[in-house]
């Protein structure tokens, strides 16, 4: 999907709320994986992070995805499964989040975007990482975006590479649902 008419991703995080974020977000992931690594997108690229083995490592960014719930971390992760049989290694992660500067892009209309362009393609993720682009580029670590689910509640996709000296991010516990029959 191309840029939409007229949209100017540097113009919309400019009009985003800049906000601090501290408190308690989530994340779904492998069990085998650290809660806290933002690396995928050394194989994968995500609707707010640029990434892939075919781009050279200095022209993607990591970017670690948390959900405002529990629910919403299990709803982002299974939208992007292959076959459900990876709910079997399955954990999700509570987290503490500190951050100095995040752009609150939850107003989707100030940003001159509606949810269709930003939340609907599964395969395009061309608006969403130019709104992170520019939101690095204006110099926050993470952004709060609504969740494609259309579950009450946000996303908060933080920008590992980007953290501001004094942020944080602690992993608090897990649990490891089973979701999924078998061995």
């Amino acid at each position: 999907m191309p840029l939409p008419d007229g949209w100017d991703p540097a113009r919309a995080s400019a009009a985003a709320t800049p906000v601090a974020v501290r408190g308690e977000a989530y994340r779904a992931h492998l069990n085998s994986r650290d809660a806290l690594n933002a690396q995928s997108y050394l194989y994968t690229e995500g609707r707010f992070n640029r990434g892939g083995p075919h781009l050279d490592p200095d022209e993607g960014w990591p970017a670690l995805y948390l959900s405002s719930a529990p629910h919403i971390a299990l709803g982002e992760y299974t939208r992007h499964l292959p076959d459900l049989s990876r709910l079997r290694d399955l954990r999700i992660s509570r987290i503490y989040v500190e951050l100095t500067s995040a752009a609150n892009c939850l107003d989707l209309g100030a940003l001159g975007l509606t949810e269709k362009q930003l939340l609907e393609s599964s395969d395009d993720y061309t608006v969403g990482q130019a709104l992170a682009a520019a939101s690095i580029d204006t110099g926050y670590e993470a952004i709060v975006v609504p969740t494609a689910t259309r579950f009450q509640g946000y996303n908060l996709v933080v920008f590992t590479g980007h953290l501001h000296p004094g942020s944080r991010l602690r992993v608090l516990d897990y649990e490891e649902p089973q979701l999924y029959p078998g061995v």
